[in-house]
């Protein structure tokens, strides 16, 4: 029988699933280039054309309680030659997030001729297709908000679990849901979400729309991934990652909304860190000299479009080394602090001072005419 193509296309068209594919350098190794079709990418947030990806790349938008997951099953799939069947969670360029699901089986390499020799056993590839299964999983979470199954269910599971009724008051609520904002179910039961929710935007602290009742409002599933933190009953500060998504009745009518939120404090402390440490001097806590360059050229942007004045200034410390030589590095590194503390003190709000390595330092002096610096 012959197989047409654009037939086939049609009919993974048709069914919403992609194509991918995945050479195995060697057994029981995740690495190397993922090739994506043109759906596929598009599944994952890419240009809709097809794409080679890289393995770091593809694990790093997994979510990160699925990741060690579906590196595992990629292991096991490239070592024993097994099928692979999994669902995991994404997180797209845009930071929005989705469920796919994957299912692949091991094939050999195919030669490239008659005559050229067969394949050798870790020449193999795990081809397969790949779909969105979102709206599944949300009607997975509206089938969990109701009997006895559904509260044994949210009893066990790590993430925190609310529902809520049409108007918004709290109907149920898991164990971690209660750790996570201080309310017992007993006292939320009934309360309007954004009593026992109370929302924050991480970086102003202003209070952002609650996602109950964003969900209500579109009637859609909403995901908030970055920049929302909770504030629990007793006034803690809690950064979360949460999803709500409107439970509806046999009619399509919407009876309620679920959430299911967890906690990220840890994971955007460290994030955090993470950039203060790309862009800082570890012993004086000034900007480095990376910084102070992408400072510095949008000074000079911002004095070409606007004519604003500022000024450049380059400091070095007399006979340093024989501070280092003498009495030590240590009494080097406070000498820096303290100059730096010293500096500063004397600087406006604006101004920017910044070490640019070893005894050298560099001061930006923003808005400042010549006579004034």
């Amino acid at each position: 029988m012959d197989h047409d193509p654009m037939q086939l296309q049609d009919v993974l068209n048709t069914a919403a699933m992609a194509v991918w594919q995945w050479q195995i350098i060697s057994p029981g190794l995740v690495a190397g280039d993922i090739a994506w079709s043109a759906e596929a990418a598009a599944l994952l947030g890419l240009p809709a054309a097809p794409v080679r990806q890289d393995m770091p790349a593809f694990l790093a938008q997994i979510h990160v309680d699925d990741r060690q997951r579906v590196t595992q099953a990629m292991q096991v799939a490239g070592a024993a030659g097994e099928r692979l069947d999994l669902e995991y969670r994404l997180v797209r360029q845009d930071g929005s997030l989705c469920w796919l699901a994957a299912r692949a089986a091991t094939l050999p390499v195919a030669a490239p001729s008659q005559t050229a020799p067969a394949p050798t056993p870790s020449a193999l590839r795990l081809i397969g297709l790949l779909w969105d299964v979102s709206h599944k999983k949300v009607l997975e979470l509206e089938a969990l908000a109701h009997g006895e199954m559904a509260a044994m269910t949210l009893g066990s599971i790590g993430d925190a679990v609310l529902t809520t009724d049409a108007q918004g008051r709290v109907q149920t609520m898991n164990r971690v849901a209660e750790q996570l904002t201080g309310w017992s179910s007993s006292d939320a039961v009934g309360a309007q979400i954004d009593t026992v929710l109370r929302i924050v935007d991480e970086a102003t602290d202003k209070p952002a729309e609650n996602p109950v009742l964003k969900s209500l409002r579109l009637d859609q599933t909403v995901v908030f991934t970055n920049h929302s933190a909770l504030i629990s009953r007793n006034g803690h500060r809690i950064a979360i990652e949460d999803t709500a998504a409107p439970i509806r009745g046999s009619d399509g009518v919407t009876r309620g909304v679920v959430m299911v939120f967890h906690d990220v404090s840890h994971e955007r402390q460290l994030r955090h860190e993470l950039s203060w440490q790309a862009s800082h001097d570890a012993l004086t806590g000034l900007i480095n000299r990376r910084e102070f360059e992408f400072q510095v050229a949008a000074a000079l942007a911002s004095a070409k479009s606007e004519r604003d004045t500022h000024a450049l200034l380059y400091l070095d410390l007399d006979q340093f080394k024989i501070v280092n030589d003498t009495c030590g590095h240590c009494a080097g590194d406070v000498l820096l602090q303290n100059l730096a503390g010293l500096l500063q003190s004397h600087m406006r709000d604006s101004d920017v001072l910044a070490r640019l390595g070893g005894d050298e330092l560099g001061v930006l002096l923003l808005n400042c005419p010549p006579r004034q610096a």
